[in-house]
């Protein structure tokens, strides 16, 4: 069994998650010392830096992005469940859960703001990227 994939590029994106992987446990104390060396440490059997760099971005962003959501129906009082929890579906349900609920000065129930339908499909799309980069096997 392949754990790092058929394609190419496939192979190159799990090398790099691995190398970063093996990278931030050498900074652990006496775990450098018992690593061994491996196929991921070889640069050419990676993804360019630059790419590795914007992948973590992007999911970095992702993560960042559905974690402040869940934080602000968390604060407004509303529970999550656990179906609802991925970027793409938090998009969907914010303002359709966040309608209902005071706003914290007191003035009104919470409404979406103009420009959020704009920001929608730039929204799902970096959903869509998060899940191709974290789902590429």
């Amino acid at each position: 069994m392949s754990y790092d994939g058929k394609q190419s590029d496939d192979v190159k994106l799990w090398h790099t998650y691995m190398h970063q992987a093996k990278a931030a446990a050498t900074a652990l104390p006496g775990v450098a010392a018992s690593l061994i060396p491996a196929i991921c440490d070889d640069e050419a059997q990676r993804l360019r830096p630059e790419f590795a760099k914007a992948l973590d971005a992007t999911m970095h962003a992702a993560f960042a992005l559905e974690y402040r959501i869940k934080r602000v129906l968390e604060e407004r009082g509303l529970r999550i469940r656990d179906r609802s929890t991925g970027l793409s579906k938090l998009v969907k349900i914010v303002w359709l859960r966040l309608a209902a609920v005071e706003r914290s000065d007191g003035k009104g129930k919470c409404a979406e703001p103009a420009e959020w339908k704009a920001l929608v499909p730039t929204l799902q799309r970096l959903a869509k990227v998060r899940n191709d980069i974290a789902h590429a096997n």
